[in-house]
């Protein structure tokens, strides 16, 4: 193979080529890692069949072999398998599919590319000398080398990932040991959303995979900034609880420490600001040297070089001290004495340590108040996504058929997979399905007949395991729950989730108890004692059952009223863990270790719920989603339908679905049995979801689900509901959903069998192909009861009209037919207007809006004058001329039934030619001339 030359044909891109050329292939390799996960996305983003065809065109890839890959492999995965073969092949193919990535997407707003191109722009030759900087290190004396590796060990003893719970799979599970790897960076991390953040989080994942997701690997978390221009100093790092942020670190602290990444950082600090809240006055120095007493002796040599720094700081949100990033107190010396703030934002503001690299953690609540703009980089820990999940449920099970059996059934109930982004929640969920996917039966058995299907039943299902490892008696159980749960309510109406001693004494919480560890864990790193739950649903779930262990009608009232009217919906889990455990077969989880729960409870929950769900009909889609989560909790469908009443309309019109609520929206239909209208108009629905919603569709009688990028395989799954032998969609709308010809072949058999559709609209979508006649061959079918049918805009050229023509021809029902912004002109466009104005053609309402009509092809309209059931024609926004005038005339006067005609911006029409034809009006009676 020869050498591949440049295709760029700009300077910044002949410079990156140049740049790429004089490297030699171990570099270039580096570079190429570096920059990988740009690459993968890169290509996830780009037409990745053009990208083929231009590598094919240079010998780099067989095209043929690699289209095949694509359809096997999910669209992540073949991306980082094909950016993965391309290093294998060498250095001329790497330059080559740079070349061909940047050509292709030159004018492209991908992040990825973007970032790339900018940073090798802006560095150049330097960010090379950086990687291999981060590769090998900066040279050290033989002293110094001696004590960083001595702190490379100690880091690693003290950061090396510990046992998690047992799985119960006669192993440990090291969570750090298998951090997935991936931050996604969001640019309103600490907007005040209207929904529970959990929610909320699991409801950005979406937007995440069907857009380009901004993403940083670990390795380049002070990379290039192209919107701020600078490479940050300062990173600031958020997320939810449990997400992931402490593992991050600890990763990073392990990787460094094992020589992996960012050596050019001599030395890594890791303080915490749990171990800070009981300092008072400190200074640096000295809060460095409590933490690592080993380095006093060189310490001052170490603080010479602050660019060979990185100080990492967990956990800012449990911080006591105050921390404002904008305040004259700070200090400048490492010996300065001063508050922890002091030293801190000193550190961040570069009055201390000018030149080293600084990296914060915390949750996104802390930060809504605070000016943070000395950190030019905020990025936010998002969680699992897809492949992650199913890597951590490999890892967890160590059992291919059993992790495979686990996420197949995950993969088929979006409640639990959808909390599997979060690594906390994902391993609650896997610890309760190990129960159920296991080789041997055991005692964990008899918790529940099968695996949980709902959010209220995981959690019963979790509390149910850990009581059951405890040999406490139901009255000591039901004893430290109902104190733990009053507590736990409290925190949930008053937003805590931090206890002191005194919090505890307050609500006869026995601190001594063998079972307060296993819901609640300590922490003593602060000045005061404190304590919170191991997970913060969990304790969502808690003051929900303490209700059903502790029942008074007052208390539960007030509460349900309290969640209820609270803004930030932070209690919506609390509320829908109310409304699941008044359904008793979830109830029945936990009673063979807590005795009977309150029956009366669960019917004062469900007449608040009937109550509250009299509200919907007005209330916002959002918030009637809500109301649907606390019915699929409750999973009971007789109860849905006395709610919902004659109640059968639902339009979510520009409600971003995740897969959760299409779950919870298939339940609710099931549920209604017939629903009148169902609108998913600009959802951003995926095949996924119309697979989720497939069980349901053909219960309604109209359905309109457009503006989605669903395309073929989604309409696969659709035309299942239309085959339904008791298929009740009376009209779809199917507009700018991504279909192909391929899709008609699938549409064409559901037509074939259905007895019920009577309007189908298939407008803006890429049609033409071969298997568009697969349609036309079902209208032409006995069985087709269409009436109406919406082509606008489907790619169709004079080439489809033959094949149009004989669907019309053969059809005995079709009444309306729009063909608009098609390009039908053509030889053939007669074979469909013959078609038109056949006999036995029942069309009577044609529209031809913007069909390039020009006057040497207006002759071939000529025959629909004869027809003797056409109404309505629309032959607006055409290249038509006052040469045309003529023949409009006689069409319009001969058609024996025609009442309207359209002939809107004709702009090439004279106007006298205009208003003529406008005057036609008063020679045929009940007619309507529509022209401007």
């Amino acid at each position: 193979m020869g050498q591949i030359p440049s295709r760029y044909s700009d300077d910044e891109g002949e410079k990156i080529y140049q740049l790429l050329s004089q490297l030699d292939f171990y570099e270039l390799k580096l570079i190429y890692e570096y920059f990988k996960n740009d690459l993968i996305y890169s290509v996830k983003s780009t037409d990745v069949e053009d990208l083929l065809e231009f590598l094919a065109s240079r010998n780099i890839l067989n095209k043929e072999v690699y289209l095949q890959m694509k359809t096997d492999l999910e669209p992540f995965e073949f991306s980082e398998k094909l950016v993965e073969d391309i290093l294998d092949a060498g250095k001329e193919s790497v330059i080559g599919f740079w070349d061909g990535l940047y050509d292709l997407q030159i004018n492209s707003s991908s992040f990825h590319l973007t970032t790339l191109r900018n940073e090798l722009d802006k560095l150049g030759d330097n960010l090379m000398q950086r990687i291999l900087l981060d590769v090998n290190g900066h040279p050290l004396s033989s002293r110094l080398k001696e004590i960083q590796q001595h702190h490379r060990q100690y880091l690693l003893e003290k950061n090396m990932p510990t046992p998690s719970e047992s799985t119960g799979q006669n192993k440990d599970f090291y969570v750090s040991d298998h951090y997935m790897g991936m931050i996604a960076s969001y640019l309103h991390p600490f907007h005040r959303s209207s929904e529970h953040k959990f929610i909320e989080i699991a409801r950005k994942h979406k937007d995440y995979l069907q857009n380009e997701l901004e993403s940083y690997s670990i390795n380049r978390l002070f990379s290039w900034c192209y919107r701020r221009n600078c490479a940050p100093h300062a990173v600031m790092v958020t997320g939810v609880p449990g997400i992931g942020k402490t593992t991050l670190l600890q990763k990073l602290v392990c990787d460094w420490a094992n020589g992996k990444f960012y050596q050019r950082f001599s030395f890594i600090f890791f303080l915490r600001f749990r171990y800070l809240n009981k300092l008072e006055k400190i200074s640096l120095e000295s809060v460095i040297l409590q933490e690592y007493p080993y380095l006093k002796d060189q310490l001052g040599n170490i603080l010479q070089n602050p660019e060979r720094l990185l100080f990492m700081f967990d956990g800012l949100d449990e911080s006591v001290h105050e921390i404002n990033f904008k305040s004259s107190q700070i200090c400048h010396d490492i010996k300065q004495v001063g508050d922890v703030g002091a030293v801190v934002v000193g550190l961040v503001r570069q009055s201390l340590l000018k030149g080293c690299s600084l990296l914060f953690t915390s949750q996104p609540d802390k930060l809504e108040a605070m000016d943070i703009s000395d950190f030019k980089r905020v990025l936010e820990i998002v969680g699992f996504l897809p492949r992650e999940r199913k890597l951590y449920i490999e890892r967890f099970f160590m059992n291919k058929a059993l992790s495979d059996q686990v996420f197949s059934f995950l993969r088929d109930n979006d409640v639990l997979y959808t909390f599997c982004y979060n690594p906390s929640y994902c391993w609650i969920i896997c610890t309760v399905l190990s129960m159920f996917f296991k080789d041997q039966p055991t005692n964990d058995y008899q918790i529940m007949p099968s695996p949980p299907k709902t959010l209220t039943q995981l959690f019963a299902a979790f509390i149910a395991h850990v009581l059951s490892n405890t040999s406490l008696d139901k009255i000591s159980t039901r004893s430290l729950l109902k104190s733990v749960g009053w507590m736990a309510e409290h925190g949930v109406m008053n937003h805590i989730t931090k206890f002191d001693k005194q919090t505890l004494a307050q609500f006869d919480v026995d601190m001594t108890s063998k079972l307060l560890p296993t819901l609640m864990k300590e922490s003593t790193s602060s000045p005061k004692p404190s304590f919170s739950f191991l997970h913060p649903i969990t304790q969502e779930f808690l003051a929900a059952l303490v209700h059903y262990i502790d029942y008074t009608p007052e208390n539960l009232q007030s509460s349900l009223e309290k969640a209820k009217s609270y803004k930030k919906k932070h209690r919506e889990l609390f509320l829908s863990f109310l409304c699941g455990l008044s359904d008793i077969s979830t109830r029945t989880i936990l009673e063979p270790y807590l005795g009977d729960l309150s029956s009366d409870a669960a019917k004062d929950v469900l007449t608040w719920l009937q109550e509250y769900a009299t509200e919907f009909k007005i209330a916002k889609k959002e918030r009637l989603l809500k109301v649907f989560f606390h019915f699929f909790e409750l999973q009971n469908k007789d109860f849905v339908l006395k709610c919902l009443g004659s109640f059968r309309k639902f339009d979510f019109t520009g409600v971003h679905l995740t897969p959760l609520d299409c779950s919870v929206l298939t339940f609710i239909l099931q549920s209604c049995g017939e629903t009148e209208d169902l609108w998913l108009n600009e959802c951003k629905l995926q095949s996924g979801d119309i697979r989720k919603f497939a069980p349901a569709l053909h219960t309604i009688h109209t359905l309109g689900i457009t503006d989605s990028k669903f395309g073929d395989d989604g309409v696969m799954f659709l035309c299942s509901a239309i085959k339904h032998p008791e298929c009740k969609i009376h009209m779809l709308w199917l507009s700018a959903t991504g279909l192909t010809d391929r899709a008609c072949s699938y549409l064409g058999s559901a037509i074939s069998d259905n007895q019920t559709l009577r309007k189908l609209t298939l407008s803006y979508n890429k049609l033409e192909g071969p298997h568009f006649g697969d349609l036309m061959t079902a209208l032409s079918s006995p069985n087709c009861k269409l009436e109406e049918l919406g082509l606008d805009s489907t790619h169709l050229t004079d080439s489809s009209c033959s094949v149009l023509a004989s669907g019309i021809r053969n059809n005995q029902s079709l009444k309306i037919l729009h063909l608009s912004y098609n390009f039908l002109i053509g030889p053939h466009f007669g074979d469909l207007v013959e078609a038109l104005s056949n006999p036995n053609c029942t069309v009577e309402q044609l529209m031809l809006h913007s069909i390039f009509l020009e006057d040497e092809n207006f002759s071939l309209l000529m025959p629909l004058s004869n027809k003797k059931n056409l109404t309505h024609l629309d032959l607006s926004y055409n290249n038509i001329t006052g040469a045309s005038t003529p023949y409009l005339r006689e069409l319009i006067l001969q058609s024996p039934s025609l009442k309207d005609i359209s002939l809107f911006f004709n702009r090439m029409l004279p106007y006298e030619d205009r208003r003529m034809l406008a005057n036609l009006e008063t020679q045929k009676p009940g007619l309507n001339v529509h022209i401007d």
